[in-house]
């Protein structure tokens, strides 16, 4: 399986696809503001002008039919219902053979493995066992040594990361024996174990409340092991299309990793997010002056709350973002209202009614996230 999952480009494309159609809609409703305007106002009542992330975000959709008239069949076809049939086939799509096979595999090959709390314990075990291995090598006893390290590899491959450091290695191996046949097929086993790796599975749109400037948006990208969160949405100290952070997401135990222990949560705190321990990761995080002047990067980590959220922490300066997934209706949102920035820097915004331009805009984001998916699947995911 490809590292590069493809929901998230679908997710992308759901929603350039829908920006593109408001753009063409604007021409028959003007001005621009009042082909949204129904949308935007029914988001503003519920949730008021501030942005956050609710439960509600989450389920709502506005592409329903709630405010037409059902005995006049015409009311049906009402602009955001437009919308809905435009962006959107009606008809249930069909299951996709090849689709079927790659979930089935996943779904084989996350069932080698254990996560959360049962990985915490695995590998406190493991290291108790290796503890007990250096004391018995010391005192000569060969015997136990080799019967504690045969236990030591029966546990070991219940873990994800570490299988995948072994794929990686012996990948590195093959190639550099020339042995294209074997190092292809450690190659695809890594690519399998990884998919299983929530670290490796959070592409696409983030959320997270830069302190005084609010939500943000970022996108997450992976150049082979190392994370890359790009802003869609930024502000006076580091704009959008700058990196806001990077990862180093190695295996812990790859020879080159400054991989990081696990965060030990309290009773409490476990209890709440329903693990022991929180998964983390060395990164750099990038610090600037208002108007994009001394940026530097600053030591950083990236930590795993689960596998439907996590946070970044720039570690000198003792601040930590935590972000979470954005509902579509929040996307768009969030990217109307970055209109204001679109202005100062001279670029045509959603307000200004400048329709060519919006859709080129809107057009060459969607290239630009294509080619970074392209890019990522062709490169080596383990280089």
């Amino acid at each position: 399986m490809s590292t590069i999952s493809s929901r998230p480009l679908t997710y992308i494309r759901i929603i350039c696809v829908f920006v593109l159609t408001l753009i063409a809609l604007s021409s028959a409703f003007s001005p621009v503001g009042k082909t949204f305007i129904n949308v935007q106002s029914k988001f503003e009542a519920r949730q008021g002008s501030h942005l956050s992330l609710t439960e509600d975000d989450v389920n709502s959709s506005y592409f329903d039919s709630s405010g037409s008239d059902d005995s006049n069949p015409s009311s049906r076809l009402s602009p955001t219902n437009y919308l809905s049939l435009e962006a959107f086939s009606l008809e249930q799509p069909k299951e996709n053979p090849a689709r079927q096979r790659r979930l089935r595999e996943e779904s084989e090959t996350r069932r080698r493995f254990v996560y959360g709390n049962e990985l915490l314990e695995l590998r406190l075990q493991i290291k108790q066992m290796k503890e007990e291995m250096q004391k018995f090598q010391k005192a000569g006893m060969k015997d136990k040594v080799a019967k504690l390290r045969e236990e030591v590899k029966l546990l070991l491959v219940k873990d994800a990361e570490f299988m995948y450091g072994q794929a990686f290695a012996l990948t590195e191996q093959a190639r550099s024996d020339k042995r294209d046949d074997a190092a292809k097929k450690y190659y695809e086993e890594g690519l399998r174990i990884r998919a299983c790796l929530p670290h490796f599975n959070i592409e696409g749109l983030w959320v997270g409340k830069y302190g005084d400037h609010g939500y943000e948006m970022i996108n997450v990208t992976y150049i082979g092991d190392t994370l890359v969160a790009t802003k869609v949405t930024g502000d006076k100290n580091v704009p959008k299309g700058q990196i806001s952070f990077t990862a180093d997401l190695r295996p812990s135990f790859h020879s080159g990793s400054a991989a990081l222990p696990p965060i030990e949560l309290s009773q409490i705190a476990s209890q709440q997010w329903g693990t022991k321990g929180l998964m983390r990761f060395p990164g750099r995080g990038q610090l600037a002056a208002e108007g994009y002047v001394n940026a530097k990067w600053t030591d950083g980590q990236l930590i795993m709350v689960g596998e439907e959220y996590f946070s970044f922490a720039w570690v000198p300066i003792g601040f930590q973002i935590f972000f979470g997934r954005p509902s579509p209706e929040l996307t768009l949102k969030m990217i109307m209202q970055c209109s204001e920035d679109i202005i100062e820097k001279g670029r045509a915004s959603f307000v200004t009614g400048d329709v060519e331009t919006m859709r080129a805009y809107v057009s060459k984001c969607l290239e630009s996230t294509e080619q970074h998916f392209d890019d990522d699947v062709e490169d080596d995911h383990f280089q």
